[in-house]
């Protein structure tokens, strides 16, 4: 996607970060396109420097083909940023188009329109500022079991940040391995728990 954004944007520079098996086939692939000169390949960042460069940036692009959730999609509106998400992941169920974000399928060209969209748009970020403000707001305010408390919420042009309950026990990645699977009644359980609790905040 990149070449198609610098053909509209050829100020644009592109920092990617994180650790993988991908990461080597990425560089090459940087290199193939011609594009090093406006893209940076960062490893793992420390979590303060990772927000750090939430904030500096104008768009985040989580260009996933395969997403559980998306907690970055959380940090980057709570950065006042605008997002691009693909249809292929967990954001998807989160991520209303063209209203807290853009969502684009899985393809160069889909993604490269979403972010040459949102450059255009800079206002979107504060935005989606107050909209992350709302949620924590009313997040705050469920008391359920089965629901994460969140006691606090700032969001400001400087920092952004959510208090909530720590919650011990590891993630549920573990039970979705071959030979780990959850058995049938943890299964129903952990549907039941999660089912009650969407159908508490829903009401």
């Amino acid at each position: 996607a990149i070449p198609l954004i610098l053909a509209a944007h050829p100020e644009a520079r592109f920092i990617l970060s994180g650790e993988g098996p991908e990461k080597a086939a990425i560089a090459r692939q940087i290199q193939n396109l011609g594009v090093a000169s406006a893209a940076i390949l960062l490893g793992r960042l420390p979590y303060r420097d990772y927000i750090d460069l939430l904030f500096a940036c104008d768009v985040v692009a989580v260009p996933s083909r395969n997403e559980p959730f998306g907690i970055v999609v959380l940090d980057a509106w709570a950065a006042a940023k605008p997002v691009v998400v693909t249809t292929a992941g967990g954001p998807r169920d989160f991520v209303d188009h063209n209203t807290n974000g853009f969502l684009a399928e899985a393809r160069p060209d889909a993604l490269a329109h979403g972010i040459t969209a949102l450059l255009a748009d800079r206002e979107r970020g504060r935005l989606y500022r107050q909209l992350f403000a709302n949620e924590a707001a009313f997040s705050g305010r469920l008391h359920h079991p089965h629901i994460v408390q969140i006691h606090d919420a700032v969001v400001d042009e400087e920092t952004a940040y959510v208090v909530m309950d720590y919650v011990s026990g590891g993630k549920l990645e573990s039970l979705t391995r071959p030979g780990s699977l959850a058995d049938f009644e943890r299964v129903i359980e952990i549907v039941f728990k999660a089912t009650r609790a969407l159908d508490y905040a829903f009401h």
